[in-house]
């Protein structure tokens, strides 16, 4: 079986395998570390030499026949901007003629 799968999160919890293309069509599954990372020797430019990591991975798939193609695609659907039959009218916001304060004496205001 040849394919890709999408695998995402980060030890020592279950990596999430949630997706898949070709062989590996629609995978779903986890991966999980029987052993510790062990980082081997660290060379000054940050490369790891003779590091180690042992996995089992669990994965599930839709058994797609070879014969079948390559795996469909489906394009993004473009949003259509809404069409108005008479442009929209909203509300004019209130000026300050519009609006009446009224004053109360200091000595009448609550405390």
């Amino acid at each position: 079986r040849e394919g890709t799968f999408s695998a995402h999160g980060s030890g020592p919890d279950k990596i999430r395998i949630t997706g898949g293309a070709d062989g590996f069509f629609g995978a779903f599954g986890q991966i999980t570390t029987t052993q510790d990372f062990n980082q081997g020797h660290v060379e000054a430019n940050g490369d790891l030499i003779g590091s180690t990591v042992e996995l089992k991975i669990e994965i599930c798939y839709y058994d797609v026949p070879s014969h079948a193609g390559p795996t469909p695609t489906v394009p993004t659907p473009t949003p259509t901007p809404p069409t108005f039959t008479t442009r929209p009218t909203f509300p004019t916001r209130p000026t300050i003629d519009d609006i009446r304060i009224k004053q109360i004496p200091l000595e009448e205001a609550p405390n």
